[in-house]
């Protein structure tokens, strides 16, 4: 018995989307968009987003970069590593094997994939994290192989959570702008209740950047 959902959803994978379709009632998705879906949805454009990261990285000189992403399905972890190899690929920089991967949105699994990355042959002078707490992930395990942040290697999160504003983590980061993603999806909503045969409306919201002290020039050999 309500007019419409607004539905901020941690995965892409939901059945709550169909069940909500079926009812015929009014919905718009936040965040992370539901796969297989047709359906209102506005969120951050996570192309912009991975693009101020490299371009951030490439300014300062960095060459060879890793990304920590979330698991395989997750619609903004594979938006994400397609902008990071569509900007790398025009650079004509090839990733090198072992420099992307996958983990589970936690400090603890980003830490355990970092000290993997540390056992690469070559280095990468640069880490993106596809969130915060990833981010933070990476540079305990740093810390903890006796490497300092930013002056042996840059870390870059995404979305500008209060842990990345934290003194001890000063962490730069792509800004999600929620505050806007949750007007513009109230206004949608609004728009569906008032007339539920419209078009599918998908927004992109650009993000922040905010350059804190988690990234410098790569030291010179």
């Amino acid at each position: 018995s309500v007019d419409g959902i607004i539905l901020l959803s941690q995965t892409s994978h939901t059945n709550d989307v169909a069940a909500i379709q079926r009812a015929r009632v009014p919905l718009v998705t936040l965040w992370r968009y539901p796969e297989g879906n047709q359906v209102n949805f506005v969120g951050m454009d996570d192309d912009v987003g991975m693009r101020a990261a490299l371009d951030h990285l490439w300014a300062l000189g960095h060459r060879s970069m890793a990304l920590i992403r979330g698991m395989a399905g997750a619609s903004t972890g594979d938006a994400r590593e397609r902008s990071f190899r569509s900007f790398l690929g025009k650079k004509g920089k090839k990733i090198a094997p072992g420099s992307i991967i996958e983990c589970p949105t936690a400090i603890e699994a980003s830490r355990e994939v970092t000290q993997r990355l540390l056992k690469l042959k070559k280095l990468p002078t640069a880490i993106i994290a596809t969130g915060d707490l990833p981010a933070l992930g990476a540079t305990i395990a740093l810390s903890e192989a006796g490497l300092s942040v930013p002056e042996d290697m840059s870390v870059i999160g995404f979305d500008d959570t209060f842990v990345a504003a934290l003194p001890q983590v000063d962490l730069t980061c792509v800004a999600s702008p929620r505050f806007d993603i949750g007007v513009k999806g109230a206004e949608t909503l609004l728009r569906k209740i008032a007339a539920p045969g419209g078009p599918i409306e998908r927004v992109l919201l650009k993000p922040g950047f905010r350059i804190r002290s988690t990234t410098a020039s790569p030291r010179k050999d």
